[in-house]
């Protein structure tokens, strides 16, 4: 059996700040905070991350949360509008968002995760 990787997950893939919007209201109904990560493929530290969000501890409260991938590959106006969204320098970088759309506080994590900064993120936002 393999592991499940946060790609793997059910998401929501955007690359603009439009679509994130309507990713984001569209999540709105679920009553949960919603993860958003912000990745590209040429980031060798998101890969990492999301094998640390496969491991079993982490995973299954993930299930439970909607999520949004933020795809910057592409260094452009659109993905540069969306960092804007939430003052996103780059990848890898996660956050939860509560039902209005606004960043949880002391949610971010940036850089490299460990299944302790996760857990300690997602329990912190009730999750």
């Amino acid at each position: 059996m393999s592991a499940t990787t946060l790609a793997d997950r059910p998401e929501a893939r955007v690359t603009s700040l439009a679509a994130l919007d309507k990713a984001l209201a569209a999540s709105q109904a679920s009553g949960h905070p919603v993860l958003v990560s912000f990745t590209a493929d040429w980031c060798t530290v998101c890969k990492s991350n999301e094998a640390v969000m496969a491991e079993p501890a982490v995973r299954g409260r993930l299930e439970a949360l909607p999520s949004i991938v933020a795809d910057v590959t592409a260094y452009n106006e659109a993905t540069r509008a969306l960092m804007a969204r939430f003052a996103v320098v780059g990848p890898p970088t996660l956050l939860l968002v509560d039902v209005h759309g606004r960043e949880i506080p002391g949610s971010r994590l940036t850089g490299p995760i460990t299944v302790q900064s996760i857990e300690a993120r997602l329990a912190q936002a009730g999750v």
